[in-house]
């Protein structure tokens, strides 16, 4: 909800800072984990191409 409120009234330097807190939530480490995670498989399905 914090997010969806953000991105509508939040400005660029709030959203940085934003960012810069949720990053180091554990939340925040599994969504970049993922993310990860996801780009790894798609860079190796690329270089099997």
């Amino acid at each position: 909800m914090l997010y969806a409120l953000l991105e509508k009234f939040g400005d660029a330097e709030s959203k940085k800072k934003f960012k810069e807190v949720f990053n180091i939530t554990e939340i925040g480490k599994m969504i970049l984990a993922d993310g990860i995670a996801k780009g790894i498989e798609k860079g190796i399905e690329k270089g099997r191409k």
